[in-house]
């Protein structure tokens, strides 16, 4: 009999965070044992419950109601919830953790018998930080596996957690749907320049004007794909227009946060521009689906890129990060080099087969 398996995600594909991305390892792994049956609850699109069936999983939408402070909430999470735990009766759920809200109504309505298996994902820094200790300290207590992605391992376990605790290395199977023809049309848009990729998850300002003066500082020779949500669409169209005219026409600002293409857009870039700030060792999924596209990045922070091997790590202004894109695509043998050198290094560091003998030998 195939075991039954629930996975609380915030997001899930084709919603593009990090959030969303690494419950595709977990689930691609499992799917590959063929001997359990998975579903998916996660937040959904807007105010609405959704029911939809992606690459064969059923997956349950929850509207967001309202969000505060950067939890998203939602008065119909815990009926929905409660549901979906008696109807399909799950012998194991995977929580995706950081997810607060989730994690409040899931240590109500989980059944003894239902084993609980916690993603410890990055901690993040937010406000009401006394009370979501509390609810780590509970949830982890209640947890019967502790998965640690061991480039994320921030958390602080006592003993007794620390016996439930096993360390995973990140693998990623490459997947997602390309169209060859779509990335043709790209490319021969816009000619024999060079297209750079990003995406914004974050809604800082003076990180987009390091973005924007970085593009500035390259010339007419490139052009810039970022990917954002409402919010920061609104602030970068507003600051393009006040303060960087002059580059518009260079700037092609893609407001969808649920984008289905952008794979596409990966496919046919030059080189990919993360301009995030993140804590060094801390890997940002989503940079993983580039790189294993062989496309060199340029970022602030290690993480997933590796000096000299996936990319070039700047220092945290405008004027380096252009130079190391002049110096990775100013140069077409340079260029093939380091995509070459991208490819080697994914294939080597993030292999989906040895996370999958991991998740394997761990039987959950």
């Amino acid at each position: 009999m195939k075991k039954k398996v629930l996975h609380i995600t915030k997001y899930y594909k084709p919603i593009i965070e990090d959030d969303s991305i690494l419950p595709e390892f977990f689930i691609d792994a499992l799917k590959q044992t063929k001997n359990n049956e998975q579903q998916i609850l996660t937040y959904g699109y807007d105010n609405k419950i959704v029911k939809e069936n992606i690459d064969g999983l059923p997956i349950l939408r929850i509207g967001g109601s309202f969000t505060l402070f950067g939890e998203r909430l939602s008065y119909d999470y815990s009926y929905e919830l409660d549901h979906i735990l008696k109807m399909f009766e799950p012998d194991t759920v995977f929580l995706y953790y950081p997810n607060y809200y989730a994690a409040k109504h899931l240590l109500k309505l989980i059944p003894a018998s239902t084993k609980l298996v916690l993603v410890l994902q990055k901690r993040e820094n937010s406000r009401f930080l006394f009370f979501r200790k509390l609810i780590d300290r509970s949830i982890i207590s209640r947890a019967d596996v502790i998965l640690l992605m061991s480039k994320d391992s921030n958390y602080k376990l006592n003993n007794q957690n620390e016996k439930k605790v096993s360390v995973l290395e990140v693998g990623y199977k490459k997947s997602g749907s390309r169209s060859l023809d779509k990335v043709e049309k790209i490319k021969s848009s816009i000619g024999k320049k060079h297209l750079i990729y990003s995406n914004l998850f974050l809604n800082k300002k003076p990180q987009i004007k390091i973005m924007l003066k970085t593009l500035r500082s390259l010339g007419n020779n490139y052009i810039l794909y970022v990917l954002v949500n409402n919010k920061q669409f609104e602030k970068i169209e507003k600051l393009i227009n006040n303060r960087f005219k002059d580059i518009k026409e260079q700037i092609k600002v893609i407001n969808y946060q649920y984008y289905k293409e952008d794979l596409n857009y990966i496919s046919a870039a030059s080189i990919y521009l993360d301009i995030e700030k993140r804590e060094k060792n801390y890997v940002g999924y989503s940079n993983l689906r580039v790189i294993a596209a062989g496309i060199p990045m340029v970022s602030f922070v290690s993480g997933v890129n590796k000096n000299k091997e996936s990319g070039l790590v700047s220092l945290e202004n405008s004027k380096d990060l252009a130079i190391n894109i002049k110096k990775i695509c100013g140069d077409s043998l340079e260029h093939y080099n380091f995509s070459l050198s991208t490819e080697t290094y994914f294939n080597d560091v993030y292999s989906f087969d040895d996370f999958l003998n991991q998740i394997i030998n761990l039987n959950l």
